[in-house]
């Protein structure tokens, strides 16, 4: 009845099994919502806020279920103490992995930094040392432009792709090699020779996929979206764009892409549910 956008029915709050006129709302799968969840800070931060405009309610009727939950939060982070401790916590753990306020930050003090990488052509991550140059947005997108110590030359990396990021505590001056004066232009630029796929959008992802300049519309709406026929490099340049889109944007053809978006994606879910 009611859940993430375009979730499964497993992922669904099943209300009154759909009866929406009953004088009572029953939840029919309960114990599924009750199982363990793993909260993110910011998500940790956001239900502890609710939980204290709650609680602020005077005579609160589920005072007891309300005082458990907090109860839970609390023992999850045990070193520090009631709401303030909790939250505070929580935030110290979102600052401590805002990736593109730690890039502003040694963009600005020319800090060197460790980042731990993940090349999507190579299906692998890398720790490096770079020194931060400038942040350049395309769209939604962030790009860190930065000296690479590794390859010894001025690289471009995509934020959200970057793992982890970590000051050094060294600072580094700023030479000839540093001077970024390009104009970048990030859009995708095919070529003749390059994979076609064709690719389900839903109407509100269109601006997602319109930047790789889609050489074929559907002329008609699919449900609620169309189809387009995009051409790119390799198989898994789609898979980013359907685990961020939430199920809104699909691989339908070739086949071999379709199938290789689904392992990549297989994959990512066991990395999260291994760590």
């Amino acid at each position: 009845m009611c859940g993430v956008p375009g979730g499964q029915h497993d992922e669904l709050i099943n209300v009154n099994d759909g009866d929406l006129e009953a004088d009572t709302v029953t939840i029919s799968n309960a114990a599924l919502l009750a199982e363990p969840q793993k909260l993110a800070p910011l998500e940790a931060v956001a239900v502890l806020g609710g939980l204290n405009a709650l609680a602020s309610i005077p005579k609160f009727e589920h005072r007891e279920v309300l005082d458990s939950a907090l109860h839970k939060i609390n023992a999850a982070v045990a070193r520090f103490e009631g709401w303030n401790g909790s939250l505070g916590f929580a935030l110290s753990q979102v600052r401590e992995h805002d990736i593109p306020s730690q890039l502003v930050d040694a963009v600005l003090g020319s800090q060197v930094l460790s980042i731990d990488y993940y090349s999507a052509h190579s299906q692998a991550h890398q720790r490096r040392e770079v020194e931060p140059v400038r942040l350049v947005e395309d769209g939604a997108t962030q790009y860190l432009r930065a000296w690479c110590r590794t390859r010894e030359d001025l690289l471009t990396f995509r934020v959200d792709r970057i793992l982890d990021a970590k000051a050094t505590g060294e600072v580094f001056e700023r030479g000839p090699r540093h001077r970024d004066d390009e104009e970048l232009d990030m859009r995708y630029r095919g070529s003749a020779e390059d994979l076609q796929a064709v690719l389900y959008v839903d109407d509100e992802e269109l601006p997602a996929v319109e930047s790789f300049q889609p050489t074929e519309w559907s002329s008609s709406k699919i449900g609620s979206g169309y189809l387009a026929k995009v051409r790119i490099s390799y198989d898994l340049v789609p898979a980013p764009l359907v685990a961020r889109h939430g199920g809104k944007i699909a691989v339908i053809s070739p086949d071999a892409t379709r199938e290789r978006v689904r392992e990549w994606l297989d994959e990512a879910i066991r990395m999260y549910e291994d760590k």
